[in-house]
């Protein structure tokens, strides 16, 4: 499922010249972030700037990312285990069992 995400932070007072390049810095890293995460593409979105406030909106964001086990210990848990997924969902649990 995706959906559009909407990321404010509110501030102190931003100098009214710099909003615009405050708020495109913004939308860049948090665009950048979700991409890196796998959660939206890199392009898209739009910025918004107050004094007090930035904020961006980002279409398409996707509601959790694909789990992408790798690294030793995922080429260790496939030769042992090849039936284990990589993205099967965690099902650990710190509660204690009530038997």
């Amino acid at each position: 499922m995706k959906a559009t995400l909407l990321v404010e932070i509110l501030t102190e007072e931003l100098p009214p010249k710099s909003l615009r390049a405050l708020s495109e810095a913004f939308l860049q890293a948090v665009a950048k972030g979700l991409a890196a995460a796998q959660l939206a593409s890199d392009s898209g979105g739009r910025a918004f700037a107050t004094p007090r406030r930035l904020a961006v909106s980002i279409p398409d964001v996707a509601s959790r990312a694909a789990r992408v086990a790798s690294g030793p210990n995922a080429t260790m848990i496939a030769k042992v285990n090849p039936k284990a997924r990589s993205d099967a969902p965690d099902t650990t649990s710190s509660a204690p069992s009530r038997s």
